[in-house]
């Protein structure tokens, strides 16, 4: 059997495709750069001096990988305290601190609207070949997650309407039960009652 897509999964099919291509174009290109780097930053005692030694976003988001959920917290309040203090790379590095999955500060919708501003504020600023990979990966990859959350959020929606639906129907079929049922119980008094009239014309007839 063959089932066609509606023009609305045609659309979104397109566009996971097209996340999906970008994504891995992208992965392919910051791969090898950050090779080196997630080797280094891999093993506990690498943890307490790289942070002093990343050069680049992608190796300071490989670094946060490396920390618990103790010394993520740590890195975040550490992060705002150096927003405070007018820290070049600190909102960046928040950024990169809202859209880790094993972080406190995990979070796609507010990464995307950090993202947002820090490219606006990036037009002026020259990026390295490694950062402007990263970031164009990053965005693919929260693109994505903000769509899948985007068609949940429909396809909840969706379900919920269906069940208010037949939540009414069966409301309805209930309310046509009772009325039903009333009916008999009326036509079954009048059938007794004919029941009873026929009796007692039979009996005065004898």
């Amino acid at each position: 059997m063959i089932y066609l897509l509606t023009n609305s999964e045609s659309k979104r099919a397109m566009v996971v495709t097209n996340l999906t291509h970008r994504m891995i174009k992208s992965f392919g290109i910051i791969f090898g750069l950050m090779l080196l780097s997630a080797c280094q930053l891999t093993t506990p005692e690498a943890i307490d001096k790289s942070k002093n030694t990343v050069t680049s976003y992608g190796e300071y988001y490989l670094w946060l990988k490396t920390l618990s959920i103790n010394q993520l917290q740590a890195e975040i309040n550490n992060q705002k305290h150096n927003v405070e203090l007018g820290e070049p790379d600190a909102k960046i590095n928040l950024l990169l601190l809202s859209s880790l999955p094993s972080s406190p500060l995990y979070n796609v919708y507010n990464a995307k609207s950090l993202l947002n501003k820090f490219q606006k504020n990036a037009l002026n600023k020259q990026l390295s070949v490694n950062d402007f990979a990263f970031i164009s990966l990053l965005k693919d990859q929260l693109n994505a997650q903000l769509f899948l959350y985007q068609d949940m959020a429909e396809n909840k929606q969706s379900l919920d309407q269906n069940s208010d639906r037949i939540s009414m129907q069966m409301k309805n079929h209930q309310k046509s039960i009772i009325q039903l049922n009333k009916k008999i119980n009326v036509l079954q008094q009048q059938i007794n009652q004919l029941k009873s009239i026929e009796k007692n014309i039979s009996a005065h007839g004898q």
